[in-house]
């Protein structure tokens, strides 16, 4: 009886199969003995263990990149092709990549230099900038400014002039910025 139990248990276990829906088959004995069995089972073998949360793992990240594939597909155009979006490279490339970032975000910082590469390796790239200030009103102030930036022609020049400064930006940053680029102050505020 116990070997019969201990292969439905251990097909049962291997399978991922709920053992809860056959619950009420067994009695409080045989519910004991399949525990007892489980346990010196993981005990002998816990290397099974990483198995099924490597498997977990796997899982979850399929089913949070269906999610995420969902979430981008649903919101293509506000994403993609908003009007107004901020564009460099080609504006009519085939290939779109859209960059979030923050003027005080240290990792967009840093990838500026792997970005201008990519603009300037595929002349069909078109790259989508996001305004995406995160970090406080001094990222909030050097966002709007950016965006202010565009009706004078100087985004672009001022944007990796913003991206490009040294440690934290903060408003006084950003005004020195605009006068260095050659934008009105008084019609960028």
């Amino acid at each position: 009886m116990i070997s019969a139990l201990r292969a439905i248990l251990l097909s049962t276990v291997l399978l991922i199969v709920p053992v809860s829906a056959m619950a009420d088959e067994f009695n409080a004995k045989q519910r004991d003995e399949i525990g007892a069995i489980v346990r010196e089972y993981l005990l002998k073998n816990p290397e099974i263990l990483v198995e099924v949360s490597k498997e977990l793992d796997k899982r979850q990240q399929q089913t949070d990149d269906q999610q995420r594939d969902s979430i981008v597909a649903s919101r293509a155009d506000e994403i993609f092709r908003q009007k107004g979006d901020l564009v460099a490279g080609n504006p009519k490339g085939d290939v779109t990549m859209v960059e979030f970032f923050d003027y005080n975000c240290a990792w967009c910082k840093k990838g500026l230099p792997e970005v201008l590469s990519l603009v300037k390796q595929d002349p069909k790239l078109r790259l989508v900038m996001k305004e995406f200030p995160i970090f406080g009103e001094d990222s909030e102030y050097a966002a709007r400014a950016a965006l202010a930036s565009a009706a004078q022609g100087k985004y672009w020049p001022f944007h990796l002039a913003m991206l490009g400064h040294k440690g934290k930006i903060n408003k006084n940053d950003v005004d020195q910025i605009a006068g260095e680029q050659g934008l009105d102050l008084a019609k960028l505020k």
